[in-house]
C-alpha cells in the first residue's frame, strides 16, 4: 500500500514509537495549530492525553489542545502511515462561546508516526 503524500496538518494524530517523558510507545497525540499544510522545517506542538478544541466554522480553522505531556517536534520528523484514527474534538454549539456550551464530536484523521 502506498503511504500518503499529503503533508501533516494540525488536527492529525501522532503515534509515538518510543517512550519519552510520560508518553509511552503507542500513545496517540494530536498536532496543534492553525489547520494548513505544514512544511518539513515547521515546528509544531504535539499533545498527549488531550482535550482538543477544533471548530471548522472558525476562520482560520485551528486546533488548540490541552493536556500533556506536550512538546514541539519538527514536522519533517513525522513518518507517514497509511492509517487513520478517530479522534475526539470539541467546539462551541452554534458558534456561541460561553461556559457549558461545548459539544464533542469525532473525526477520522490521518495517523503519523514519531520516533523520539
Amino acid at each position: 500500500m502506498l503511504k500518503s503524500t499529503r503533508s501533516p496538518r494540525p488536527g492529525d494524530a501522532i503515534r509515538i514509537l518510543g517512550d519519552k517523558y510520560e508518553a509511552r510507545a503507542g500513545d496517540i497525540a494530536v498536532l496543534d495549530g492553525i489547520v494548513r499544510n505544514l512544511k518539513p522545517d515547521d515546528v509544531q506542538m504535539i499533545c498527549f492525553r488531550f482535550s482538543a478544541y477544533r471548530d471548522p466554522d472558525d476562520k482560520p480553522e485551528y486546533v488548540s489542545a490541552s493536556g500533556g505531556p506536550a512538546w514541539y517536534v519538527t514536522v519533517g520528523d513525522l513518518i507517514p502511515t497509511d492509517e487513520t484514527v478517530t479522534l475526539r474534538f470539541w467546539r462551541f454549539k452554534g458558534g456561541i462561546q460561553r461556559a457549558g456550551n461545548g459539544v464533542e464530536y469525532t473525526l477520522e484523521v490521518p495517523l503519523w508516526d514519531y520516533r523520539p
